[in-house]
Parts: C-alpha cells; sequence; structure tokens
C-alpha cells in the first residue's frame, strides 16, 4: 500500500514524507515516545472503544 500511494502522488510530483518503518511502528524505537506498558487486554479494550466498536 505504501508502494501504490508513493508512486499515486509521484504522478502528481508530490511524495509520501514519512519511513515507510516510522508508519509502521508509529515512531517507536526512536526515542521519541514514552514505552507503552498497558497490557493486552487494555490496549485492545481502548482500541475497540476509539473505534466505537460492539463486542459481541
Amino acid at each position: 500500500m505504501y508502494l501504490s500511494e508513493s508512486v499515486r502522488l509521484m504522478a502528481q510530483g508530490k511524495w509520501l514524507k514519512e519511513p515507510f518503518l516510522s508508519i509502521v511502528n508509529g515512531g517507536a524505537g526512536d526515542g521519541s515516545e514514552a514505552e507503552d506498558t498497558r497490557s493486552g487486554d487494555e490496549i485492545a479494550t481502548d482500541i475497540i472503544e476509539r473505534m466505537g466498536l460492539k463486542v459481541v
């Protein structure tokens, strides 16, 4: 997807400004963000709530 979006933008004379790994990792590992210490369940609950999903 990153590559196809890059090609699409290049045709318009534009380009992606973020490196692929930075997008995938969300900046993790570069010292700019604190390590997430939540459990997997806490992370899943947070994502489910933010997306407005209902788990059945």
